[in-house]
């Protein structure tokens, strides 16, 4: 078996392993083996998912995965829009809770989670202008 099948079949093997343990949780007198489950699920799915990007078992090294300066560039800016499109369907989400009870936490909690979202991803589209890349490397202009 390959280490990329390997991996995927062991990551899904990690999340059935924790679909069980948050069951095991939620019964008083399993919820300790729940918590191991969760655990041994969470390290499952690591140690999986390093092993998708090794190429053969005999590789004593994993391989190169840094990303291009340019394709990051273009990442933080999609990342960015995209967070001021989801920043006022949140911001109205936080309203229509507010309108139903002016007193909600979760309300207030969501309307000035929006409002930070919004104004650091304006923020950093407007400092994300300023970034080129030269020579592999992203800098000021």
């Amino acid at each position: 078996m390959r280490p990329r099948t390997a991996g995927v079949i062991g990551m899904v093997g990690g999340m059935a392993v924790a679909i069980a343990g948050g069951w095991l949780i939620a019964h008083p007198p399993l919820s300790v083996l729940g918590v191991i489950s969760l655990v041994a699920a969470s390290i499952l799915f690591a140690i999986a998912a390093t092993w998708t990007v090794r190429k053969s078992w005999a590789a004593t090294d994993l391989p190169d995965l840094t990303i291009p300066a340019e394709k990051a560039l273009r990442r933080m800016r999609r990342i960015s829009i995209a967070q001021c499109v989801l920043a006022p369907a949140l911001m109205g989400g936080a309203a229509w809770l507010l309108v139903d009870d002016i007193r909600s936490f979760r309300g207030w909690l969501s309307l000035a989670w929006g409002i930070y979202l919004l104004t650091s991803s304006i923020w950093l589209l407007r400092r994300q202008a300023d970034l080129t890349v030269v020579e592999g490397q992203i800098v000021n202009r």
